[in-house]
């Protein structure tokens, strides 16, 4: 887990939908498409046709496998901040954790604790390192 991860954390919960409706689709094995073409008889009219099949399953299971896969790594990156939120004590290393949660950058967060930049990006990683030990 990285700080970017932490940042990133306001959006994990559309992520990880997007990611079960990914797997859902997936494992229907079909695709759907659509082609243009004519009319066989004059007059020719242009006509839009859909198609439905199964997909390739070489590429199949590689791209279910990815999307669970990918599903997997968010949750269990989710599961880790919701603990690691608990083991946090000290009251300012909770506000830096709170604001980098909230996407807020390094300076902005050391502007609203009266802190450097340095001692915010010394105690994220102190954090982050906490969060590793999950």
């Amino acid at each position: 887990m990285t700080a970017r991860d932490l940042r990133n954390y306001k959006n994990l919960n559309r992520v990880i939908n997007l990611m079960k409706k990914r797997v859902v689709e997936l494992s229907t094995n079909t695709v759907r498409d659509s082609v243009r073409g004519s009319n066989p008889n004059y007059p020719y009219e242009e006509r839009s046709f859909s198609l439905v099949g199964a997909e390739d399953s070489l590429v199949y299971d590689k791209r279910l496998k990815e999307a669970e896969e990918s599903l997997e790594y968010y949750e269990s990156v989710k599961e880790k901040i919701e603990k690691g939120i608990s083991l946090i004590e000290d009251p300012t290393d909770r506000l830096i954790l709170e604001y980098t949660l909230q996407g807020k950058s390094r300076q902005l967060t050391a502007d609203f604790l009266d802190i450097s930049q340095s001692l915010v990006s010394l105690r994220l990683k102190k954090i982050v390192s906490i969060f590793n030990k999950l």
